[in-house]
């Protein structure tokens, strides 16, 4: 099985829902948090020349942010790679925010 890599932080949106994805799909991956480790962080921009959060490698092989690993799973390219059925309840894998008639934005679960 290929090798996955998620540089995250653990309060990044993005990357929480980059990883959701992978685990629907039942992927391992090796998630390494940059929040407060600077030397992981400047490997992260060395390895994928961007500044940004999650960055994903797939055997040493930038794939992108998010939005890259979404386009490869609305394409059925990450499937291939993996060789797997298409396993992923998009309702299950996005994030839902709540607005309410005052247009606040509620975090779920806050009210």
């Amino acid at each position: 099985m290929a090798r996955i890599e998620v540089y995250s932080k653990e309060w990044c949106p993005y990357c929480i829902r980059a990883k959701a994805l992978l685990r629907s799909k039942n992927l391992e991956y090796l998630d390494h948090d940059v929040n407060s480790d600077a030397e992981r962080e400047q490997e992260m921009r060395m390895r994928s020349q961007r500044h940004t959060v999650p960055q994903i490698f797939i055997d040493g092989k930038s794939v992108g942010g998010y939005a890259d690993l979404v386009q490869l799973n609305a394409t059925g390219e990450l499937d291939r790679f993996f060789n797997i059925g298409s396993s992923t309840d998009l309702a299950i894998v996005r994030d839902v925010a709540t607005i309410d008639a005052d247009c606040s934005f509620h975090a779920p679960g806050t009210g």
